[in-house]
């Protein structure tokens, strides 16, 4: 179907296409000072979220992830494959997935904390106090990778194009390939030194096309991890 553009749907096309389209990714992602050099073959427990996960593309999640509820069979996607994409786009030599929410730790210095990640801009995470140790992990897994605000969306594509026709109009509102989006918070706590390492938020999209499939939400896994570690004492072998 056709539609007019209106000064809404102007403004909307250039907004996802900063965001996405030319960028790709948007990202603030703070390294702590204190670790300037590189770090290979740790080992890493990732937290999986579970109150704050939002599927906002639920139909999506259930035609091309499996049969179930949205929330419940992405989940099981996510733990399947973001330690693949981790693996690739970082240095963990171990990544062992927790199928538990933070406030089930035994350990009581788990406590939400607010993070700078720009001037105006701050982000809160459950992690623990500085200089205290998680003893529920273990000595095998020297870091924690906290995650948080999980969600996943696709925006519908479009473009403004002149029509120079008096009967359609002189602008139309043309659809194009959706934007399959997934937006995280994170922490990684290093639980040697019980210092945090590095937080920040992601934003990642991938031009799906007209028909979304499971690579596309696997790229979005590879995305997000390359954008989390690039440029960190802990990225992958390959940066660019």
């Amino acid at each position: 179907m056709i539609h007019k553009f209106t000064t809404y749907n102007i403004f909307l096309c250039i907004v996802i296409t900063i965001l996405f389209i030319n960028c790709g990714h948007t990202k603030s992602v703070i390294v702590n000072p204190d670790y300037d050099e590189r770090i290979n073959g740790e080992g890493v427990a990732v937290i999986l979220p579970r109150s704050e996960v939002s599927i906002e593309n639920p139909a999506d999640a259930e035609d091309d992830l499996g049969h179930g509820f949205a929330k419940e069979v992405f989940m099981k996607f996510f733990k399947e494959e973001f330690p693949k994409a981790l693996h690739e786009h970082s240095s963990f030599a171990n990544i062992v997935v927790l199928d538990l929410p933070t406030w089930k730790f035994t350990d009581s210095s788990i406590v939400e904390q607010s993070f700078t990640v720009a001037d105006t801009q701050v982000i809160y995470l459950k992690v623990p106090r500085e200089g205290s140790k998680l003893k529920s992990i273990g000595d095998s897994l020297r870091f924690v990778l906290f995650i948080e605000g999980l969600t996943t969306s696709r925006i519908p594509g479009s473009r403004w194009v002149s029509a120079g026709n008096a009967i359609l109009g002189s602008s139309l509102f043309l659809p194009t390939d959706s934007l399959l989006t997934m937006q995280l918070r994170f922490a990684l706590w290093d639980n040697e030194k019980g210092k945090t390492t590095l937080f920040g938020q992601v934003s990642v999209a991938d031009d799906e096309g007209f028909e979304m499939t499971k690579t596309d939400w696997k790229a979005i896994l590879r995305r997000a991890s390359k954008e989390m570690f690039k440029n960190s004492p802990l990225h992958g072998r390959e940066i660019d």
